[in-house]
């Protein structure tokens, strides 16, 4: 073939752009699961070969590359169900307050950060967030800071961009969540 349809691209590109390794796609290719395959006479070898990207990418988001499903709590899960910042997510995480998992996101291949469930409760049976005492009260954070102001209760030392966050033995009789 000398000229291939506009939703062909070679196999080089098909790889960067769905960001799959050339053996995957290779793999696919011979057993039959790739249907709109196109090569070029006027070029040998790999380069010759052109898939059609929205096949490829269907392919992938129907997990026929063989991805595992992710289990766990993304940094953004984590920043949601526990009422922190992004800021105290990367700084609990970096010191290894909260134990986290390095796996490969199956749709982008990039890096991440997976959390166990286990991990959260773990790390909110000994620390209280203000905002996560807030957000149980149906209140304000700062409502919840003057009562433990008043109480003599103060958040463990953070820098200052971070989220406040108590001991929970000292801030639970106080805020009673």
């Amino acid at each position: 073939m000398d000229k291939v349809p506009v939703r062909a691209f070679p196999l080089r590109t098909i790889t960067q752009k769905a960001i799959l390794p050339n053996a995957n796609l290779l793999r696919a290719l011979i057993n039959g699961r790739l249907k709109k395959v196109w090569r070029l006479s006027s070029v040998a070898g790999l380069p010759a070969l052109h898939l059609d990207l929205t096949e490829v990418l269907e392919l992938e988001v129907l997990d026929t590359f063989e991805t595992a499903p992710l289990i766990g709590l993304r940094r953004d899960d984590l920043r949601k169900q526990s009422h922190i910042n992004v800021s105290t997510v990367g700084l609990l995480l970096g010191k290894g307050a909260i134990a986290s998992t390095e796996v490969r996101d199956p749709r982008t291949r990039q890096s991440l950060s997976l959390i166990a469930p286990e991990e959260l409760v773990r790390f909110l049976e000994r620390d209280l967030p203000l905002g996560l005492m807030a957000y149980e009260m149906g209140t304000q954070a700062k409502h919840v800071a003057v009562r433990l102001n008043n109480a003599d209760v103060w958040p463990i030392a953070l820098p200052d961009r971070c989220s406040k966050i108590c001991l929970r033995r000292a801030a639970a009789p106080i805020i009673s969540i």
